[in-house]
């Protein structure tokens, strides 16, 4: 096992990412209250009633953005990876909210589920890395969120064999596999491991070059 990994890559740290000091300190705020109650509601997280409406205007604000916390993330990945052999494991979740079906507003980035017609889930398809050596977990290269339209037309009605791979929502794969090659750009190989969803032509014409390979798990 390596020991030249310092704590400090797998804290978060806001500070300039939104140009405004108070919200980047609330946004810091708020990453240290998930941490120490993972998968807590706001009202949860919240001190007071104060503090509680402070952390959904964070959220609403359009300078903290999507993006920029993904950079964050992915961004402490990238010194991680210099001269290591990496794994980077990619599979899609679906993050549903169902139970808070009508307090939803429309337009809120939802979409329909795997298991359901409701417009009540978003998905994330993440890039995982760990050390191929010990296997140790050490960040995110990629992330993607998405969601599935409700209204969109069947795979027959888009004539899905005939659309561009980039028109599809397979192409998951491929976009957090290149994104991942460049945020472990420095490491020694990557090698990516996926279902065998991730079984596309594409994907082995478009991801694989001299360090990185790409390796599809069929079970």
């Amino acid at each position: 096992m390596r020991t030249d990994i310092s704590p400090v890559n797998f804290m978060a740290n806001y500070g300039g990412m939104t140009g405004d000091k108070r919200l980047d300190s609330r946004t810091q705020q708020l990453w240290q209250s998930l941490s120490k109650q993972p998968c807590s509601t706001i009202s949860r997280l919240a001190d007071s009633r104060a503090e509680q409406v402070a952390y959904y205007r964070l959220l609403e604000n359009e300078k903290l953005t999507e993006q920029g916390l993904i950079e964050e993330l992915t961004g402490r990945m990238k010194p991680l990876a210099v001269g290591r052999d990496l794994l980077c494991v990619e599979d899609s979740s679906e993050i549903n909210v169902i139970n808070n079906k009508n307090r939803l507003r429309e337009n809120s980035g939802l979409g329909g589920s795997d298991n359901a017609d409701n417009a009540t889930c978003f998905k994330i398809h993440p890039g995982l890395v760990l050390d191929a050596t010990d296997l140790n977990p050490l960040g995110f290269s990629a992330i993607k969120v998405f969601h599935r339209d409700i209204d969109r037309f069947d795979r027959f009605e888009r004539q899905y064999k005939r659309q561009p791979i980039d028109e599809k929502e397979s192409y998951k794969w491929i976009e957090v596999s290149q994104t991942s090659k460049s945020t472990l750009s420095e490491a020694s190989s990557v090698t990516f491991i996926q279902d065998r969803e991730g079984d596309i032509f594409e994907q082995f014409a478009l991801v694989p070059d001299q360090k990185k390979a790409s390796s599809v798990d069929s079970q």
